[in-house]
């Protein structure tokens, strides 16, 4: 992006890398289990929704959770589009091991559905000057998503993500006479990932397994991802001018480490700690016209931006800590640029797996320990200003055994 557009959109960056466009809805992060700590567009994750940062992500979804659902149970509040009545979103993910069903090859797939609805207040529909009624404008997207993973030891995973946006617009076709017209659009989104699991591999190499001691098992990976989101043909505005989508580029890795330990009957992961960080450019070159952008990583520098985890004109960075206790309590902080976030979750599957060890020879109880996870989430972006906005997410995900 050239540098004096990014200088006139630099506060608004700093929200959700939102351009004020009619298109708005596409960056905003349909989920708080990853918003919490900055995003997490390298961090697998067994989120339903977490594919919109990422779709690759679906490709290790089967790994993480077979079926899952997430759902916003309230819509959230955008103050930097203060002339909308909020945003909700729900997703579904559903994901299947080819080895499962005695397949050599060790490909794994993962598909997923998501919905985001952006509403506007009541607008009055004229006739002849009088008002009849009133209309009531949204801006809408349905994504439908593909992930393919594989797993050689060193885990590689490619997504899609297409997003048919449907956008309201009140038309004035003569004087004190108004109507209600629909626009559909579409955008994609490229993503990989790749993620590294230091002990898996170390113990494939080794044939047996690592522990501290004699039950202790450590696991740390490291994850790296790329995205290309939002590509597609420019739309009209309300004037007829043409306008480019919002499209960005973001790369980003992730470490991330903890340890189970046997209790009574159930494996317990008393710590996970997971840190991230990714560097994001909205790859638009409003000099050469809405349809002209930058190639797959825009003005990110790998060593300038990424590794010197520092942004400028042109890149927002994006960064966060998330520590998981007890598989419980989840908590996150991070940053989109100099916009401070912070994310509280709380899960049912450590509670169900501290029942199991006090339940012996149950199957409903050893069912919901070993295969439900049931999720609470609460992130919160642009902490202590006037652009504050809480983000509310449930998930419910059959695991992976």
């Amino acid at each position: 992006m050239r540098a004096p557009f990014v200088l006139i959109l630099s506060c608004f960056v700093s929200v959700f890398l939102m351009a004020q466009t009619s298109r708005d809805i596409l960056l905003i992060p349909p989920t708080a289990a990853l918003t919490g700590m900055g995003g997490g567009s390298s961090v697998p994750e067994e989120n339903p929704l977490a594919f919109y940062d990422n779709p690759a992500h679906l490709g290790f979804y089967p790994q993480n959770g077979r079926l899952g659902a997430h759902i916003a149970p309230a819509r959230t509040d955008i103050p930097f589009l203060a002339d909308s009545d909020g945003y909700r979103s729900v997703g579904i993910a559903v994901g299947f091991d080819l080895r499962s069903a005695g397949a050599s090859l060790p490909l794994t797939i993962g598909l997923g559905f998501a919905n985001g609805n952006l509403a506007f207040p009541d607008q009055p529909q004229l006739s002849d000057g009088e008002e009849i009624g009133t209309f009531q404008p949204s801006q809408a997207y349905n994504g439908f998503a593909l992930g393919l993973g594989l797993d050689y030891g060193v885990q590689l995973a490619f997504g899609y993500h297409y997003k048919r946006i449907s956008t309201d617009v009140i038309d004035t076709p003569e004087a004190g006479n108004t109507e209600l017209r629909n626009v559909v659009d579409g955008a994609s989104d490229l993503g990989l990932m790749l993620n590294l699991p230091f002990f898996g591999i170390a113990e494939k190499w080794r044939d047996s397994r690592i522990t501290w001691g004699e039950a202790i098992r450590p696991f740390a990976n490291l994850g790296l991802g790329w995205t290309l989101a939002n590509m597609g043909d420019p739309y009209e505005d309300e004037g007829g001018n043409k306008m480019a989508l919002p499209r960005s580029a973001r790369v980003g890795f992730s470490l991330n480490s903890g340890f189970t330990v046997p209790y009574r009957r159930v494996l317990m992961q008393p710590v996970h700690l997971t840190w991230a960080v990714s560097a994001t450019d909205l790859t638009n070159d409003p000099a050469e016209g809405p349809e002209s952008f930058q190639g797959a990583l825009g003005d990110i520098s790998l060593g300038g931006n990424l590794l010197a985890i520092k942004g400028d004109n042109n890149v927002t960075i994006r960064k966060g800590i998330r520590l998981r206790l007890f598989e419980a309590l989840e908590i996150s902080d991070g940053r989109i640029g100099t916009s401070k976030t912070r994310g509280l979750g709380v899960s049912a599957r450590g509670l169900f797996k501290l029942w199991k060890s006090r339940h012996i020879g149950n199957e409903i109880v050893d069912l919901l320990a070993e295969r439900m996870s049931i999720q609470y989430f609460m992130a919160i972006t642009n902490r202590n200003s006037d652009l504050e906005s809480t983000f509310h997410g449930i998930s419910i995900v059959l695991m992976a055994r």
